[in-house]
């Protein structure tokens, strides 16, 4: 969501049976900090995809959304993306 989707994330796959150790870190805004694109990855031509949302928003909506592969951020789009910026050549 910040980057605008210049940078995507992957859906979270692992296996626990190699004996690998994962270490889970979360940095937490305030309730009222807005989340949003940030403006270095805006421009007219690559307009914020995501509308604003407080962190107590987000994160009490995805509490009450179960797994199941879809990215929660997509709940926050505001246009499609273009072609070309999913399938980078």
């Amino acid at each position: 969501m910040i980057s605008n989707e210049k940078y995507k994330s992957v859906v979270h796959r692992a296996l626990a049976s190699n004996g690998r150790m994962s270490i889970a870190n979360f940095f937490l805004p305030d309730w009222e900090t807005v989340v949003r694109p940030a403006p270095q990855f805006c421009s007219v031509a690559n307009p914020p995809r995501y509308r604003p949302v407080t962190y107590a928003e987000y994160i009490t909506e995805f509490m009450k959304v179960p797994l199941g592969g879809k990215r929660f951020t997509d709940n926050y789009k505001l246009v499609a993306a273009p072609q070309s910026s999913l399938n980078p050549s």
